[in-house]
């Protein structure tokens, strides 16, 4: 009888998030069969929301160290790439 071979951390990671994504596409789908009134401040609010984040999408970063380990974000503060962030996002990638 062979052993069953247990798949690396990676590989478990990546097949979750294309279950999660595979979800919210019907979960998405599911909602966009459905009618919903918005009140106009609402639908104002959530337009500033949206150029807000667009702006600054710009300048965020996603940290993780070469291992896959850790991680969180940050934000670019420089032309040439440095990056902010907290202590704990790279506190799992070890000393550089």
């Amino acid at each position: 009888m062979r052993a069953v071979k247990k798949m690396p951390n990676r590989k478990r990671r990546l097949r979750l998030t294309v279950y999660v994504c595979l979800l919210f596409a019907i979960l998405a789908t599911q909602l966009q069969q459905r009618s919903f009134a918005a009140d106009d401040a609402v639908l104002k609010a959530q337009a500033a929301r949206v150029a807000v984040i667009e702006q600054a999408a710009k300048s965020v970063v996603a940290v993780f160290g070469a291992s896959g380990g850790g991680g969180g974000s940050g934000v670019l503060i420089s032309a040439d790439g440095y990056a902010l962030t907290n202590f704990h996002v790279t506190a799992g990638a070890g000393n550089f």
